[in-house]
């Protein structure tokens, strides 16, 4: 399989989005820095979609066994250490509730149902009584391993199906998510937080970019969508994460397409991948965990 270009600015895309979510957590602005989560699910979902059609253009097939393992690779090993280290120390410090808890959400994170298992047992991932769960960051890496599973399946049933069609197909399923979504706020807030189907619109959108032609953007565009992804993780707005996280994924989405156009990127390209940007996005996945 050949892969894609490596692209410096979007490990800086990748060091705002850990670095908006570690200063939240940290209680240090930014305030709304939680929606850093829904821009690696942009990202996410432009590199899969890309990497897919890259090997279907190249091969004329998609090899799931490969891609499964690759994702297994990447994502499992650091997963598990920071599972482990979890149980040891909650083993040493935590009393029994609190220990089995965490021994509960450390099984359902390594079978990648930890989404489920939050969503029965917080109450809502920003409830007081979250905090004492060490391991409820996982819930975002659940749903994007449920995205691996199935988006690849179904990419060739579409490719196969409708493959001229195949950016519409995507772009009506994205939008059924985000109605699903606007929905789930108002019947069911913790499926809209916490479940794959209403999450699966902001993956879309990342993969509608992967799947649109390339094309230059003026300079004003990747500068104005830095900046809208910015905001978005400062000032916080409601219906989340249904229309309150559009800012942040459109700002996500519309950088990407820049990136991937190769055009000049401005300032916001110069800054995305300074030194200090790209070392941050490398260890992003790491530094999350």
């Amino acid at each position: 399989m050949t892969g894609i270009a490596y692209r410096r600015e979007i490990d800086g895309l990748r060091a705002i989005a850990v670095l908006a979510v570690v200063l939240y957590h940290a209680g240090v602005a930014p305030v709304a820095g939680f929606v850093g989560v829904d821009i690696f699910f942009v990202i996410s979902g432009y590199l899969i979609t890309a990497l897919l059609l890259r090997e279907h253009a190249s091969t004329l097939r998609i090899d799931l066994l490969a891609f499964y393992a690759r994702r297994v690779r990447r994502i499992f090993p650091a997963a598990m250490t920071l599972v482990l280290v979890v149980l040891g120390l909650a083993y040493a410090l935590l009393p029994g509730t609190a220990l089995m808890q965490t021994a509960h959400s450390a099984g359902a994170a390594a079978v990648f149902g930890a989404n489920f298992y939050f969503q029965a047992t917080t109450g809502g991932y920003f409830d007081a009584s979250s905090e004492r769960m060490p391991l409820l960051h996982l819930w975002s890496l659940s749903v994007e391993e449920q995205f691996y599973f199935l988006w690849p399946a179904l990419l060739i049933v579409l490719l196969r199906w409708k493959p001229q069609a195949f950016a519409r197909i995507l772009c009506g399923l994205g939008l059924a998510s985000f109605v699903l979504a606007e929905v789930l706020i108002h019947t069911n807030p913790e499926a809209a937080f916490y479940q794959m189907p209403a999450r699966f619109w902001e993956l879309a959108a990342g993969g509608l970019v992967a799947a649109l032609p390339v094309r230059a953007f003026p300079v004003w565009v990747p500068t104005g969508a830095t900046m809208l992804a910015l905001a978005a993780c400062f000032i916080p707005l409601e219906h989340f994460p249904s229309i309150g996280v559009l800012p942040a994924v459109v700002g996500a989405a519309v950088l990407l397409a820049a990136i991937q156009g190769g055009g000049n990127l401005g300032l916001a390209g110069n800054w995305l991948r300074s030194r200090p940007m790209v070392g941050v996005g490398l260890i992003s996945y790491s530094l999350y965990l």
